[in-house]
C-alpha cells in the first residue's frame, strides 16, 4: 500500500511537470515601474529652513490633482504632492520645497488642486542629518 505522503508528492510533481511549456506575458515593464515610484525618491520641505543647507534650486515645479467627474473622489493634496515630486523628479532633484497648495474650479475639472514648489538637489552631508 502506497503512504498518503509519497502520493501527495508524486502527483505533485505531475502536476508542476504539465506547466513546464506554459509561457507567462504581461503588460508591465521596467519604465512603468521607474515611472510610477520616481515620486518616492524625492523628500518634501514645508519651506526653506527644513531643505539641506548645502541645496542648489533646479526649477519650479507644480503638481495637479483633478476630479474629472462626479463618480471619482475630489481632488486633494496628497496626489497633488505626489505629481509635483514626479516633476521634481524629471528635473533630477532629491527634494522640493513646497510653497504652496490652491484648491479651485476650472473647465477641465470639477475640483482641482494644484500645488507650487521649488525642485532642489542636495549632496547630503553629516551637519543636514536630524540629532
Amino acid at each position: 500500500m502506497t503512504s498518503v505522503p509519497k502520493l501527495i508528492s508524486a502527483l505533485a510533481l505531475l502536476s508542476l511537470s504539465g506547466c513546464a511549456g506554459y509561457t507567462f506575458n504581461t503588460n508591465l515593464d521596467a519604465d512603468n515601474f521607474k515611472e510610477y515610484y520616481k515620486a518616492g525618491e524625492v523628500q518634501v520641505y514645508k519651506d526653506d529652513s527644513e531643505a539641506p543647507k548645502n541645496h542648489v534650486v533646479l526649477g519650479l515645479v507644480e503638481g495637479t490633482s483633478c476630479q474629472d467627474n462626479d463618480d471619482l473622489p475630489p481632488s486633494n493634496e496628497a496626489d497633488a504632492r505626489t505629481d509635483m515630486r514626479r516633476a521634481a523628479a524629471d528635473l533630477n532633484a532629491n527634494g522640493v520645497i513646497s510653497h504652496t497648495c490652491i484648491q479651485q474650479s476650472s473647465n477641465s475639472c470639477l475640483t482641482e488642486t494644484i500645488c507650487y514648489g521649488q525642485a532642489i538637489y542636495s549632496e547630503y552631508d553629516d551637519s543636514d542629518l536630524p540629532h
